[in-house]
């Protein structure tokens, strides 16, 4: 048995000579016992990034209130089923499911929420709460059928990616190897005919010595969730882009990124295990693929304007008023904006792809949806314990020294 997950990956390099980048990466991320989403939730201060859902819970709560519109839309069935891919520490979960409770015509008591994370290993069916159960993927799940929607925050781009380069107008593949006993990348000859298909696909030129990512599991997910949603929605949340944008120049050097205790590393081959890696989402693969299963793309926007036109800017007007003390109020202000900043999330890209369901718009792409009635019957999410006190993080003498501006 070996110590850790770099023994294993040692051992496998020994035993082949050499590995792909997404071998590396699968068991870097995902080996049972030690991979990194294996050995507990890597999100919060003690961990090495924050989210979403863990900045603050309007996140999971407009995301509930968006879901509400398209279980009417699918004329409200039940169970209407949400299967969150990914779900980590069930942050998300709890926020939307409690979020659930306060949309009109009962439409929690039809809600039922699956959670499926690696690491629920070993705890497969488990009840999370009287709406929701947990498994360790999708398999394990066996949903199929379903009505309802498929959600994912962050999930796609920790998927293994094969790192490729342009040489002199060929495709070569960037391996991994030992070099006296130091981790090295050589290149050789493309691992699969599926690299130079997906490539050809993309339609794209690239200097020469431009290193790239592919992303051979995207085709994988959009069929597993094709077979498993009957009639619903697809929800990715992810920061990428488009093609074009993924392979410019400005990223000759791939989009690899690495996180380690909150520092952005960009080196794969340290704290193997004990760091995050990953890569941007090819966006334009995954609607391509999606077609191809039958998906209609519904929306594609960045962040900020899908929580906007949902109504965030409400729930600012809202939190101003709101009867309580000024730290409370900046604390949670500063939170939700950061949802939305460039220098937070507010580029991160929301797809939205739908399937076998009427073609009326959704309310995320309405611009003053704020001033609907649904919203004023709702109540101002705030944070919790649960949450991250980022503003305490960057200010700790926040309501001392801070001016009382809000805008």
């Amino acid at each position: 048995m070996y110590g850790s997950v770099e023994d294993v990956i040692r051992s496998s390099i020994q035993k082949q000579g050499q590995i792909t980048f997404a071998e590396f990466m699968e068991k870097a991320l995902y080996w049972p016992g030690g991979g990194y989403y294996t050995k507990g939730s890597p999100i919060g201060f003690s961990g090495d990034y924050y989210t979403s859902p863990s900045t603050h819970p309007i996140f999971g709560a407009l995301i509930a209130v968006q879901l509400f519109q398209m279980w009417q839309l699918m004329g409200r069935p039940k169970p209407f089923t949400i299967v969150e891919v990914g779900s980590g520490n069930g942050l998300l979960m709890r926020d939307l499911t409690q979020y659930l409770q306060y949309l009109p015509e009962g439409f929690s008591n039809n809600v039922e929420y699956v959670c499926v994370d690696k690491g629920e290993q070993n705890k497969t069916g488990r009840s999370t709460n009287r709406q929701s159960r947990s498994y360790s993927d999708i398999a394990e799940y066996q949903g199929q059928g379903i009505e309802g929607c498929v959600l994912s925050n962050e999930l796609i781009d920790s998927f293994p990616v094969h790192r490729l380069q342009m040489k002199k107008g060929i495709l070569r593949e960037l391996y991994v190897t030992l070099r006296d006993g130091v981790f090295v990348e050589e290149e050789g000859a493309l691992s699969t005919q599926e690299l130079s298909d997906h490539f050809n696909q993309l339609g794209i030129k690239l200097n020469d010595g431009h290193v790239f990512e592919v992303n051979l599991n995207v085709s994988r997910w959009i069929k597993d969730v094709s077979q498993m949603l009957k009639r619903g929605y697809v929800i990715t949340v992810d920061y990428g882009g488009m093609a074009g944008d993924i392979y410019s120049e400005s990223n000759g050097q791939g989009t690899l990124t690495c996180f380690y205790r909150h520092v952005q590393t960009n080196n794969p081959y340290l704290h193997i295990g004990n760091q995050d890696i990953t890569s941007q989402v090819n966006y334009t693969m995954l609607t391509k693929y999606g077609l191809g299963q039958g998906f209609v793309n519904k929306a594609y926007l960045s962040q900020r304007e899908f929580l906007t036109n949902l109504g965030l800017p409400y729930f600012l007007k809202r939190l101003q008023a709101l009867d309580t003390d000024y730290r409370t109020k900046l604390a949670n202000r500063f939170s939700m904006l950061n949802l939305v900043s460039p220098e937070g999330f507010g580029e991160f890209k929301v797809l939205i792809q739908s399937k076998n369901v009427s073609n009326v718009e959704l309310w995320c792409r309405k611009l003053g949806f704020e001033e609907m009635p649904i919203l004023r019957e709702l109540p101002m999410p705030m944070l919790t314990a649960s949450h991250m006190p980022l503003l305490e993080g960057k200010y700790p003498h926040v309501g001392l020294e801070l001016s009382d501006t809000w805008m």
